[in-house]
């Protein structure tokens, strides 16, 4: 299986786009791009999952709606960075707002553990079609 390891100082650019693969890593200073917000996105981790990345788009909430990450290994998820979508770990205990408080999307796990002060604002996974956009 393939896998995905964006290294600190990359920027990773996304298409409206699904990535499968083992292990799914984006490290510290790691950044993501979203090229159009809000169109589906998928990316399937059937192995470590690791976000530390920054998100570079300024419309976190357009990002959310298309952005779907799906783990399906057990074991523990740590989200320290940029976070702007939906996340989808059945198996795993999720950590978020240790790092970053400030979130937009939902998500689904075993154990879901919250840092103090963190602002989680819903927001449901509904991709903008390509039509809609033009």
């Amino acid at each position: 299986m393939i896998s995905l390891f964006i290294k600190n100082f990359t920027l990773y650019v996304l298409d409206a786009c699904e990535i499968k693969g083992g292990d799914i890593i984006f490290d510290y200073g790691s950044k993501v791009e979203f090229v159009n917000p809000g169109q589906k996105t998928v990316i399937y981790a059937d192995g470590l999952l690791v976000w530390k990345a920054d998100i570079e788009n300024t419309d976190l909430r357009t990002v959310a709606k298309g952005f779907k990450l799906i783990g399906y290994a057990a074991g523990y998820i740590h989200i320290e960075g940029d976070w702007a979508g939906t996340l989808h770990a059945r198996w795993a205990n999720l950590t978020i707002g240790q790092v970053k408080k400030m979130m937009f999307g939902r998500f689904v796990a075993e154990t879901v553990n919250v840092g103090p002060g963190l602002m989680l604002y819903r927001v449901d996974f509904d991709p903008i079609s390509y039509a809609n956009m033009v």
